[in-house]
């Protein structure tokens, strides 16, 4: 069962989800996300004062719609994001981590920030906007190192260290 930001995710998205008829929704359960208005739809209050995690960086500015959903990718993986100026290095330097299209814009931002920053960083150096936006293996490839991320930034598990 999905739970209730993943199902507001999908209503954003434009994703209708179906629930058996048998089935009674729990207290606070969204039913049916896609039949509740757009304005209503709001992140989720326990993210909203978290400060942005990870910069989205392209060369590419005619591809905006693909920025968008890169966004949407990171926003399912519970990354807050958003979309960065090439030239705002400070910035960028600021983030937890970033999501570059292009090695060659990579390799670029890399030579701009200071070693000990770059470590700091979670990097995500996806292919070229135009080859990313025709290749599925790349779009597989970009997924998954978002995947990676949303593991890098969850927060630890606190079970009292014992392993199962």
């Amino acid at each position: 069962m999905l739970d209730e930001y993943s199902l507001r995710l999908l209503a954003e998205i434009g994703v209708d989800v179906y629930l058996p008829r048998t089935a009674a929704p729990e207290a606070g359960h969204v039913v049916a996300p896609a039949d509740m208005p757009r304005a209503q739809i709001v992140p989720d209050a326990k993210r909203v004062d978290r400060p942005i995690e990870v910069g989205i960086v392209s060369a590419s500015s005619q591809r905006t719609k693909l920025l968008a959903h890169v966004g949407i990718a990171l926003r399912f993986a519970r990354i807050r994001s958003a979309v960065t100026d090439v030239d705002a290095v400070d910035t960028i330097a600021s983030m937890h981590g970033v999501v570059v299209l292009g090695e060659t814009l990579a390799r670029t931002l890399g030579a701009q920030l200071p070693a000990q920053r770059q470590d700091g960083i979670e990097w995500v150096v996806a292919g070229e906007p135009d080859a990313l936006a025709c290749s599925a293996i790349a779009k597989r490839a970009l997924w998954g190192e978002i995947k990676r991320l949303s593991r890098a930034f969850a927060p630890p598990a606190n079970d009292g260290g014992a392993r199962r």
